[in-house]
C-alpha cells in the first residue's frame, strides 16, 4: 500500500511539471499582449500577409485570433490598417493593352528570333500614341477661352450674336459697333439694315463697303478706308458623342475647331479612334478629321470650323499596331485601311541610328495561335499590317566589317580601317612605328575564324621588317599584339631597410650603386652607422641537393656618410636588399613615470640600463606619510590582444539578453610587485630593472574592498581585517544563479591576482587586503529541464519503483 502511494505521488508531480511547462511554452508562442504593431517592419507584415493568405484567413478572422491571444483592440486595428496599406502598395495593375510573350510561346516557337522578341517585349509598357496629349494635366487645365483681342480670320462665317466693329477713317471718320440680330441683320446709320448672316467676314466687308459708298463717296476713290472686325464672337452649342472621356453637350466659341472641341472632352478613350473623328451636320457626315495630322505635323487641312448644333462623333478604332525597338517613338498606332509599314514607321518618327533596317519582325495573331513573319525592306511599301500586330525593329550587329586592331609596343595602339592590301608592316606604319622597347623576336596575330574561334599566328618581327620573311596580309577583326621587353620580365626593384629616413622598395636602374639606393631612401638617420652596410643578393645557381646550399649572397661594405660618389662603390643588381644598421654607440632617451605618494612624482629619464625600482624611488625623494607600500603597482606596456568574443557564449541567447561583457578579454599590463620586499632588499631579483614606458604607482593608504561580477549587488565596502572572502561576497547580497563561486578570484591593489584553490571537497579562498577587488565570474546559465527530459527521468523512476515493487513481493 505504501509503495502504491509513492507511485501515485510521483505521477502527480510529473503531471504538474509537464502541465506547467507546456502552458509556459504555449504562452511564449501565443501571447501577443506585448506586440507593438508600429515597431514591426514592412517585411514582417508582408510575411504575415503571406501566411494568412495561405491559410485563407479573412480580416475578421485575424481580428478574432489576435484578440484571443491578448492583443489590444487598438493594436488589432492598427495591424489591419497596415495589412491593407501594404496590400494596396504591392498590388500590381496592368494596362489593358499591355502584351507580353509567355514562356509557353517561346516553347511553341523555339526560334532565336522569338527569344529576341521576348527580350524586346520584356518590361515594355504599351503606349497608345496621342493619348498622353489629351491626358496631360496641362491640357486639362488650359480651357479654350475667347478673347476680345483674338482676330477673326477672313473666312470666319458670321451669324447672329457676332459683334462687328465698323471703322471708317481717312477723309471721313466714323466708328460704330453693331451686333448681328437673330435675323442676321445689322442697322448701319444712314445705310439701314444690312443682312450679313452666312457671309464670311471678307464678304461682309465688301457688302458694307458697297452700302456705305453712297454715304462716303471717297470709299470708291480710296480717300476713305473701311475696316470691319469682329469684336466678340458668338457661342455655339455642339454635341460630342462616342468614345471620348467626357461626352456631352458643350457651349464653345464659334471660332473653335474640331480639335479644340476634342480637347474640351479630354480626348478619345483607349478604344476611341484618332484617325476618323466625324463631324455630323444636318444628319449627315460633312467631314472626317484625322487627329494624327495635328499631333505629328502640327498642321491639319481638314480641321473644319464648327457650326451651331454640330455633332462630333468619335467611333471605335478599327486597326491598331504596336511598334517597338529601334524607332524614335515606340508605341501603339492607329492605321487606316491600306496604310503600310512605311506609314507606321513615319508615325513612329522613323528608325534610330542603331536600327537594323534591312528586315523587321512582325508578330501576328491568327485564329488559333501566333506566328512570326520576317519582312524585308523592299516590301515595307506593300506590306499591310493587321490590327493587333506587333512590329519589332532590331538593333544592328555589334561588329565591324572592316576593322583591325594593333596593341602593345607601338606609338599609336588603336583600331584601324582594313583597306585592300593592308599588311602587318603597313599597319605598324599606320600606328606610327614601333617603340624602342618593342620585343622584336616574336609577335602574334589573333585571327577570328569562320567558326568564331580565334587562331594564333606567330611572326618574327625583325624578319618581316627587314624583308627576310614574307609580309602577312591582314583580315577582318585581326588583333596584332607586339609586346614590350618590360612585359616579359619582372619589375626590377631594390629594397632599403633599417636606419634610413624612408625605408621601402624602389625602382631599379642600371648602374645603381648602394649610395644611390640610400639616397633614394632619404639618406641616413642620425642613429645609423655608415660602416657595415649589408647587401643581400639572390642566388641563381644554388645546389638544391646540398644541405649547405647557399640561398643568398651577403656583402658588407663601408659607405661614406656623405654619400659621395666613389670609384669603389658597389653596383647593385635587381632585387638586392640594402640594410643599414644602427650605431652601437647611439641611444635615445627612455622615460618612465612615477605617480602617487612620493615626494617628487612625475616623468624621469633613465640614466643607466640597469636602473632599478629602488633607484627611481631615491630620485623621487622617497615615500610620503600616506603611502601604502603594499598596494604599489608597476604598469608595463605590453601587446594588446584586443577584445575577443567567445563564439560559443555569443550563441547563447541569455548572454545577449543580459548584455554582459564578461567575454571581453583584456591585456594585463600590470607586473605584480611586492614593494615592501624590494625596499628591504635593494638590488635583489625582486628589484626589477626599469624599461621605457614603465609607470610605478604608489597609492594612498587604502580602506575599501570592491565586490563585482555575478553578485546580487556589486558594491564597494569598508575593509575589515577579520572578514574573509565569503563574508565579503555575502555582504554584496550573495551570488546569482549564474555565478561560478569556485572560480572567484581577488585582484590586489598592486596588480597581482590570486584565485580560489580546490582540494577534493574543500576550497581555499584568497586573503583579502585593503584595495583588493573580489571578482565572481559568470558560468553557463542553468538550462531548465525540458518536458522530454522530465518524461525520461520520471519514466526511469517509475520503472525502478515498479521493478522494486515486483522484487519485494
Amino acid at each position: 500500500m505504501y509503495k502504491r502511494k509513492i507511485f501515485l505521488v510521483l505521477s502527480l508531480i510529473f503531471s504538474f511539471f509537464a502541465t506547467n511547462l507546456a502552458a509556459q511554452e504555449v504562452k511564449q508562442i501565443t501571447d501577443l499582449s506585448k506586440v507593438k504593431v508600429a515597431e514591426l517592419s514592412d517585411a514582417t507584415i508582408r510575411n504575415f500577409i503571406k501566411e494568412v493568405d495561405g491559410a485563407k484567413l479573412s480580416n475578421k478572422r485575424i481580428e478574432e485570433v489576435a484578440l484571443s491571444r491578448g492583443m489590444t483592440a487598438s493594436e488589432v486595428k492598427l495591424l489591419i490598417e497596415r495589412i491593407e496599406k501594404i496590400r494596396k502598395e504591392d498590388k500590381k495593375t496592368l494596362d489593358y493593352d499591355e502584351r507580353r510573350i509567355s514562356v509557353t510561346d517561346s516553347v511553341a516557337f523555339p526560334l532565336d528570333s522569338v527569344r529576341l522578341t521576348e527580350n524586346l517585349l520584356k518590361g515594355l509598357k504599351s503606349k497608345i500614341f496621342g493619348l498622353d496629349f489629351f491626358k496631360s494635366k496641362n491640357n486639362l487645365e488650359k480651357k479654350f477661352e475667347t478673347s476680345s483681342l483674338m482676330p477673326a480670320p477672313k473666312s470666319y462665317i458670321l451669324g447672329p450674336g457676332d459683334e462687328l466693329i465698323i471703322d471708317v477713317y481717312g477723309n471721313s471718320i466714323s466708328n460704330t459697333t453693331q451686333k448681328i440680330d437673330k435675323d442676321g441683320n445689322i442697322n448701319v446709320k444712314y445705310a439701314g439694315l444690312v443682312n450679313l448672316t452666312g457671309l464670311t467676314l471678307e464678304a461682309a466687308t465688301a457688302r458694307l463697303k458697297q452700302k456705305l459708298s453712297s454715304i462716303y463717296p471717297d470709299l470708291s476713290s480710296g480717300g476713305t478706308k473701311l475696316n470691319v472686325t469682329v469684336g466678340s464672337m458668338r457661342s455655339i452649342k455642339i454635341m460630342i458623342t462616342g468614345e471620348v472621356e467626357e461626352p456631352g453637350s458643350y457651349l464653345i466659341p464659334s471660332v473653335a475647331s474640331v480639335f479644340n472641341a476634342i480637347i474640351e472632352a479630354k480626348g478619345p478613350t483607349e478604344n476611341g479612334s484618332f484617325r476618323n473623328v466625324q463631324v455630323v451636320r444636318g444628319g449627315r457626315v460633312v467631314a472626317e478629321v484625322d487627329l494624327y495630322d495635328f499631333l505629328i505635323t502640327g498642321v491639319s487641312t481638314k480641321n473644319v470650323r464648327l457650326e451651331d448644333q454640330d455633332i462630333i462623333h468619335v467611333p471605335y478604332y478599327l486597326n491598331r499596331v504596336e511598334v517597338s525597338g529601334e524607332v524614335k517613338r515606340p508605341g501603339i498606332y492607329e492605321l487606316l485601311p491600306g496604310e503600310n509599314l512605311n506609314k507606321l514607321f513615319y508615325f513612329a518618327g522613323d528608325f534610330t541610328e542603331l536600327a537594323y533596317k534591312a528586315r523587321v519582325k512582325v508578330l501576328k495573331n491568327t485564329d488559333v495561335e501566333r506566328k512570326i513573319v520576317d519582312v524585308s525592306s523592299d516590301k515595307y511599301n506593300n506590306y499591310i499590317v493587321s490590327s493587333g500586330d506587333k512590329v519589332f525593329v532590331d538593333e544592328i550587329l555589334d561588329r565591324f566589317e572592316n576593322r583591325v586592331k594593333i596593341e602593345g609596343a607601338v606609338f599609336r595602339p588603336d583600331e584601324y580601317e582594313l583597306v585592300p592590301g593592308l599588311t602587318l608592316s603597313k599597319l605598324i606604319a599606320n600606328a606610327q612605328g614601333l617603340k624602342e622597347d618593342a620585343f622584336r623576336e616574336r609577335g602574334y596575330i589573333l585571327r577570328l575564324q569562320s567558326n568564331q574561334e580565334f587562331q594564333s599566328i606567330a611572326f618574327d618581327l625583325n624578319a618581316i621588317l627587314s624583308g627576310k620573311a614574307a609580309d602577312i596580309p591582314l583580315m577582318r577583326e585581326d588583333i596584332v599584339t607586339i609586346r614590350s621587353i618590360f612585359d616579359l620580365r619582372e619589375n626590377y626593384t631594390i629594397k632599403v631597410d633599417g636606419e634610413v629616413q624612408a625605408p621601402g622598395q624602389f625602382k631599379f636602374g642600371e648602374g645603381m650603386t648602394v649610395e644611390d639606393a640610400i639616397l633614394m631612401a632619404g639618406g641616413f638617420k642620425s642613429s645609423a652607422t655608415s660602416n657595415r652596410v649589408e647587401i643581400s643578393r639572390r642566388v641563381k645557381n644554388s645546389d638544391v641537393l646540398s644541405k649547405e646550399a647557399i640561398i643568398s649572397e651577403v656583402f658588407t661594405v663601408d659607405v661614406d656618410p656623405s654619400l659621395k660618389n666613389s670609384a669603389n662603390s658597389i653596383v647593385l643588381q635587381p632585387f638586392d636588399i640594402v640594410a643599414v644598421r644602427p650605431s652601437t654607440s647611439f641611444s635615445t632617451q627612455k622615460q618612465i613615470e612615477i605617480k602617487g605618494e612620493v615626494l617628487y612624482p612625475g616623468i624621469f629619464t633613465l640614466e643607466h640600463k640597469n636602473e632599478r625600482i629602488t633607484d627611481l624611488l631615491k630620485r623621487a625623494g622617497g615615500f610620503t606619510a600616506l603611502a601604502y607600500v603594499e598596494g604599489a603597482s608597476l604598469k608595463r606596456p605590453g601587446p594588446r590582444r584586443g577584445n575577443l568574443i567567445n563564439n560559443e557564449k555569443q550563441k547563447n541567447p541569455f548572454d545577449v539578453l543580459t548584455n554582459t561583457n564578461d567575454n571581453e578579454i583584456k591585456s594585463n599590463e600590470y607586473v605584480g610587485i611586492n614593494l615592501s620586499k624590494i625596499m628591504a632588499n635593494p638590488g635583489s631579483a625582486n628589484d626589477l630593472f626599469l624599461e621605457e614606458g614603465d609607470i610605478l604607482e604608489i597609492p594612498k593608504q587604502l580602506q575599501t574592498v570592491k565586490i563585482s561580477g555575478e553578485v546580487l549587488s556589486p558594491v564597494t565596502v569598508l575593509f575589515e581585517p577579520h572578514k574573509g572572502f565569503k563574508s565579503y561576497v555575502n555582504g554584496a547580497g550573495g551570488i546569482t544563479d549564474y555565478s561560478k563561486l569556485k572560480r572567484g578570484y581577488v585582484k590586489y591593489a598592486n596588480g597581482s591576482v590570486k584565485s580560489t584553490k580546490s582540494y577534493l571537497l574543500f576550497r581555499s579562498y584568497p586573503n583579502i587586503k585593503p584595495g583588493a577587488e573580489i571578482i565572481i565570474p559568470k558560468g553557463n546559465p542553468r538550462k531548465p529541464i525540458s518536458i522530454t527530459e522530465i518524461v525520461g527521468i520520471t519514466s526511469s523512476l517509475l520503472t525502478l519503483i515498479l521493478l522494486f515493487n515486483q522484487v519485494s513481493k
